[in-house]
C-alpha cells in the first residue's frame, strides 16, 4: 500500500488503542519514517503487537510498509510547492510590505529547490559505496577553498567523531597542499569541495591523487566543475542563489546524509562509539565538578577563571 488513506478511511472502525496509535503516527510523521518498532510502540504507549495489529487494520502487511508509506508522504510533501508560514494570512499587506514578503518567499523556495534537486540526484548504491570507502581509509584528506572550508571542517568533524581520521586542507596554501599530496597513498581518500567561483588548480589536485591511485570523491554544484574527473565519484549539491555565489543548504544536508549512511554501515560499532562518547563526557563532567568543589574548599580561585574562559 503506497498511501496513508487507509488510516483515515478506517479510523472510525479502529479500537480505542488503535486510534491512539493512529493519532500518534499522524501527529509525528517524520519520526515514523525512522523509528524502530520498539521505540514507536513505547512513544505511542502501546505494545509492539498492538502496533502490528494497527498496521494490518489499516491495510499494511507489516510495520515496514507503514514506514515506507510515511517516507513517501514526506518526500511528496518536501517536493510539493511550499508556501512558507510567514506568508499565510499576509495577503492583506500592500505595497512595499507585500513585495518584501514575496521576495522572501522566493528566497525560501530557491533554498528548497536546491535541497530537493540534491536529493533527487542521490543514488543509494553510490552513497553506501562512498560510505564504505571512507570507513576503510587510512586517512581522509578534504580539500576546499575560501567559504567551502567551513564545510570541509564540518565533514572532518563528522568523520572524526566516527573514528575516521580526516584532515581539512586549504587550497591556495601551497606548502600545506604539497606536503599533503606528498604523503598520499592508495589507502587514503581525497575529498574535493568545489563551488563557484571555482579555484581552478583543484583539477591538478584531483589528477595527482589519481596518479597516486588515491580514490577521489568530489562534492560540487555542477559536472562542469574543475574538480570533476572521470575516475572519481561525484555528488552534485546545487547552490544557486540570487544574492551571492553559493547557498550551502544542500551541501550541509548532503554531509549529514553521507555521515548517516556511514553510521548505518557501521552497525553495532556506531553504538559503541556513542557509548564511548557518553562515557568520556560523564568522566569529564564528574572530574570537572570534583575539581571545582575541591578548589572552592581550598580557596583556589582558578576554577572561576576556567569558567570565565568557557
Amino acid at each position: 500500500m503506497s498511501g496513508l488513506h487507509g488510516i483515515y478511511e478506517k479510523y472510525s472502525r479502529l479500537t480505542p488503542k488503535q486510534r491512539a496509535i493512529a493519532d500518534f503516527v499522524l501527529a509525528h510523521p517524520e519520526e515514523v519514517c525512522y523509528l524502530p518498532l520498539k521505540q514507536l510502540s513505547e512513544k505511542a504507549g502501546a505494545s509492539e503487537v498492538s502496533v502490528l495489529r494497527f498496521c494490518r487494520a489499516c491495510g499494511f502487511d507489516n510495520y515496514v510498509q507503514l514506514k515506507e508509506a510515511f517516507r513517501h508522504r514526506n518526500g511528496e510533501k518536501l517536493r510539493s510547492p511550499v508556501r512558507p508560514a510567514f506568508i499565510q494570512g499576509e495577503s492583506d499587506k500592500g505595497g512595499a510590505g507585500r513585495t518584501r514578503l514575496h521576495r522572501l518567499q522566493q528566497i525560501c523556495e530557491a533554498e528548497i529547490s536546491n535541497l530537493t534537486s540534491m536529493m533527487d540526484a542521490l543514488n543509494a548504491d553510490d552513497l553506501y559505496a562512498c560510505a564504505r570507502l571512507l570507513m576503510k581509509a587510512n586517512e581522509v584528506l578534504v580539500f576546499a577553498h575560501d567559504g567551502s572550508m567551513i564545510f570541509a571542517d564540518y565533514l572532518c568533524y563528522r568523520l572524526n567523531y566516527m573514528r575516521i581520521k580526516a584532515v581539512s586542507v586549504k587550497l591556495g596554501d601551497q606548502t600545506s597542499v604539497q606536503a599533503t599530496l606528498a604523503r598520499l597513498s592508495k589507502n587514503d581518500v581525497v575529498v574535493l569541495l568545489s563551488f563557484p567561483p571555482y579555484y581552478r588548480p583543484v583539477h591538478d589536485v584531483a589528477r595527482y591523487a589519481r596518479y597516486r591511485d588515491t580514490p577521489v570523491i568530489t562534492i560540487t554544484d555542477s559536472v562542469e566543475s574543475p574538480a570533476v574527473i572521470d575516475e572519481g565519484i561525484t555528488f552534485i549539491c546545487p547552490t544557486a542563489t540570487q544574492f551571492y555565489y553559493n547557498s550551502h543548504v544542500a551541501t550541509a544536508s548532503f554531509i549529514n546524509i553521507l555521515a548517516s549512511c556511514i553510521a548505518v554501515e557501521m552497525g553495532s560499532r556506531y553504538s559503541e562509539i556513542l557509548a564511548e562518547q557518553q562515557s568520556i563526557g560523564d568522566f569529564m563532567s564528574s572530574y570537572g565538578a570534583a575539581w571545582r568543589a575541591e578548589s572552592r574548599a581550598t580557596g583556589d580561585k582558578t576554577w572561576q577563571d576556567e569558567s570565565i574562559e568557557r
